[in-house]
């Protein structure tokens, strides 16, 4: 793949110490399987230069994880100034890396506001802002699903909310790519297990499917929905415990016209009734085991295209790729 130098430009690690005050618990963001995010700053004298530092870590100064946390950058760089991917709205823009001594870095232009997971439950999280989270995420899975040779598909496979940052307009960026496969990538790249692919295997394309369900059904219920509460649901029937929101995702694979949206959003001028059901079975459909028949993300993109929030506002003005 060439060098570091290839891509972009090197920043010191002092600087990065500096941007971020420290690595200071203020600027502290998130833990990612491999390090710790950081929001950084640059400020100039009429202007501020905001950034996130994503920071590989090696506590045990083990050969073995520099030198994995090494291809994880290197492959994220390649990966993220390849051509095809820095036209994509929701994937992050490279700044700078740093490679010194031990230290592993990369920089992202963006000012974050969170995570997805962090602001899941948040009431200024408001229903049209999950929508856009909801249609440009879709939009740019469909994309990567598409082969455009001599390049194959790129399949994310650990698509979650705790890997997708917000922008201070809401606008979802992921920055976590220790899973995809395809482009230029082996399908036998894993660094870690994840939820999804125990649950669909190596079909890739289903799990990011299976992903971006579990990612609506999270969205419209204002908190984290895990496999596990889809194997709970599983186990359970319709005389269960209303209250126990696991029952309600059984209910949903049961009942047409069926809501799992969070009444809170009901309250606010952008919600359309009629769209609840409609998104419900969306979500529960991309949820589906393989065998009972899952969705392309093209089929996905068609039908949230569909849904009254997105014909009253022209949600499709935002996304750059139409």
């Amino acid at each position: 793949m060439g060098k570091l130098e290839d891509y972009l430009g090197s920043v010191s690690y002092q600087r990065l110490h500096e941007y971020t005050a420290g690595f200071s618990e203020d600027n502290f963001i998130v833990d990612f399987q491999f390090g710790k995010i950081y929001r950084g700053i640059i400020d100039f004298v009429r202007i501020k230069e905001h950034m996130v530092v994503k920071v590989w870590e090696n506590k045990d100064n083990s050969n073995e994880v520099q030198a994995q946390n090494e291809q994880l950058m290197m492959d994220e760089i390649f990966l993220l100034q390849h051509e095809r991917m820095t036209s994509q709205g929701c994937m992050v823009n490279l700044k700078g890396y740093c490679h010194e001594d031990n230290h592993l870095a990369v920089i992202y232009d963006l000012e974050s506001s969170d995570t997805l997971h962090n602001h899941l439950p948040a009431g200024d999280f408001t229903w049209l802002h999950r929508m856009k989270v909801a249609l440009q995420l879709a939009h740019l899975l469909k994309f990567l699903h598409v082969q455009h040779p001599p390049h194959k598909p790129l399949h994310i496979r650990n698509l979650c909310a705790a890997n997708i940052m917000l922008d201070k307009d809401y606008n979802p960026k992921l920055f976590d790519f220790s899973m995809v496969c395809g482009l230029i990538f082996s399908s036998n790249r894993q660094f870690y297990p994840q939820q999804a692919s125990s649950v669909l295997g190596k079909c890739a394309q289903k799990t990011d499917v299976f992903a971006f369900g579990m990612l609506l059904l999270s969205l419209m219920m204002k908190r984290a929905v895990s496999v596990e509460d889809l194997k709970f649901s599983a186990k359970n029937n319709l005389d269960c415990d209303e209250n126990d929101e696991s029952n309600e995702i059984l209910q949903a694979t049961k009942r047409l016209k069926y809501s799992l949206v969070h009444e809170s959003f009901g309250l606010q001028s952008y919600f359309c009734a009629s769209d609840g059901p409609e998104i419900t079975q969306l979500a529960i459909e991309c949820v589906q085991p393989p065998a009972n028949g899952q969705l392309s993300m093209k089929d996905v993109v068609k039908r949230l295209w569909e849904l009254e929030i997105v014909q009253k506002h022209d949600l499709r003005d935002m996304l750059k790729e139409k």
